[in-house]
């Protein structure tokens, strides 16, 4: 259960993310949807996201999940996607772990329904 500080977050990044989609359809781009990464272990949540090790993938997960209703509330698509390091790593092909990496990585998952999380 997210306590009252992690749903404030939620808030925070339902509005972040519903504006900055927004504005990115009123210039013109088109937008398929965003990529919410979830995690089937811990390991692959500590060496996907190395900055944030140690924190429980389940409650990444949780707070993903509130942050999707959010979205959907909003009128803004967005899904959840599987990351596996194993996966990740090989489509890396030896390029660093970054959020832009992630974000790229997050967007190809999208095109592969197999990886979507039901």
């Amino acid at each position: 259960m997210l306590n009252d500080d992690v749903r404030a977050r939620v808030v925070r990044q339902v509005k972040h993310f519903t504006a900055a989609y927004t504005t990115a359809k009123q210039a013109g781009y088109n937008i398929q949807a965003l990529s919410l990464p979830t995690f089937d272990s811990q390991d692959d949540f500590d060496r996907c996201r190395p900055e944030e090790k140690g924190t429980n993938f389940q409650e990444h997960n949780e707070f993903t999940a509130e942050l999707l209703k959010g979205l959907v509330a909003n009128s803004v698509p967005a899904e959840p996607v599987v990351f596996h390091y194993s996966e990740f790593a090989k489509w890396l092909n030896g390029r660093e772990i970054t959020m832009d990496t992630r974000a790229a990585y997050g967007g190809y998952l999208l095109a592969e329904p197999a990886h979507k999380k039901t």
